[in-house]
């Protein structure tokens, strides 16, 4: 997946400037000119995908890839319009409806694998949430205990 991703996030990759003119990232006209970037794009992707993963903060994402926060801040922002910028044309990462018959394929794979669960088409394992809990015990009981 990651290889994938990288081929088609190679494309843009050079295209575009590192730095927005304007508040926005333009294409360069010659690609083979200039300073050569400080990392290449499998970085740079991963990079990304590191910090939509973790949020950690910056000093974490300077120790693993060995850039300033400078650094960091220009190849993220930069990252994440191509990446964006990707995902938006590529038809496999839309978000739509499913169809009807897929619904009913994934209520029997549910049924098949749990059968005390009817009518079920998703779940989600592993999922972190936060958990709120007002300090009134009116409030807590009127809205979350049902």
């Amino acid at each position: 997946m990651f290889d994938e991703l990288t081929a088609k996030f190679e494309a843009i990759y050079t295209q575009y400037s590192l730095v927005p003119v304007e508040g926005k990232y333009v294409k360069l006209k010659h690609t083979n000119r200039g300073r050569p970037r400080l990392i290449n794009r499998e970085v740079c992707l991963g990079l990304v995908l590191v910090w939509s993963r973790t949020r950690e903060s910056f000093s974490f994402l300077q120790l693993i890839f060995g850039l300033s926060r400078t650094g960091i801040e220009v190849y993220l922002r930069f990252g994440k319009k191509l990446l964006i910028k990707l995902l938006f044309v590529d038809i496999n990462s839309k978000i739509g409806m499913l169809s009807r018959s897929r619904v009913e394929a994934c209520k029997d794979a549910f049924e098949d694998r749990l059968p005390l669960l009817e009518d079920v088409i998703l779940s989600m394992d592993d999922l972190r949430l936060c958990a709120d809990a007002p300090d009134n015990f009116v409030e807590q009981n009127n809205y979350y205990n049902g």
